[in-house]
């Protein structure tokens, strides 16, 4: 209940302070150039069909006046706080049919993570549409509503974040700002 109402709260103030936050773009245009992630404490769990049991952290990432319930798996790599340049990406399928579209979080240079995985290389983080933990690695999620084990209709989500945006163009780039 406690965690269900900071939540609340959580949403309140970013809906509420939605105009200092946003950002546009040059221009007679309004979308977004910056979306923001601010992490919460709750924490949810989802288990695979195998059984394995994986946590994610809830936040909320915010895309001019839209909010978004957000999930990342805990026990792995995470962004920091910061601000990181990201790009629009369309990944296929082998059969070359779109697999679906995201947000590819830079890893170099200026406004990168600098992360590295296990082989150490650059970590692949990205924010892409996935409902529960277990479909995570170190990306994040976010999804149009809150449900007991994560969240619900982040295709949807993902669609509408983009046209916040002003649209999904390949290489497009925008700022992630990570709160906490």
């Amino acid at each position: 209940m406690k965690s269900t109402i900071k939540f609340l709260l959580l949403i309140f103030l970013a809906i509420r302070s939605a105009n200092g936050f946003a950002q546009s773009s040059a221009g007679s245009t309004n979308a977004v150039t910056t979306i923001y992630l601010t992490r919460t404490a709750e924490l949810v769990s989802s288990t695979n069909k195998a059984g394995k049991v994986s946590q994610a952290r809830r936040g909320v990432m915010q895309a001019g006046n839209l909010i978004f319930p957000t999930i990342e798996r805990k026990g792995v790599m995470s962004v920091r706080k910061g601000t990181y340049e990201c790009a629009m990406e369309e990944q296929h399928n082998p059969d070359g049919s779109l697999k679906r579209r995201v947000f590819r979080i830079k890893a170099e240079g200026p406004l990168g993570h600098h992360l590295r995985n296990a082989r150490r290389e650059p970590a692949p983080i990205l924010i892409h549409p996935s409902n529960y933990a277990y479909q995570l690695e170190g990306c994040i999620a976010p999804g149009r509503k809150k449900v007991e084990d994560g969240v619900d209709d982040s295709i949807a989500a993902m669609s509408d974040i983009f046209r916040a945006c002003g649209g999904f163009e390949e290489g497009k780039k925008i700022l992630l700002v990570v709160r906490n």
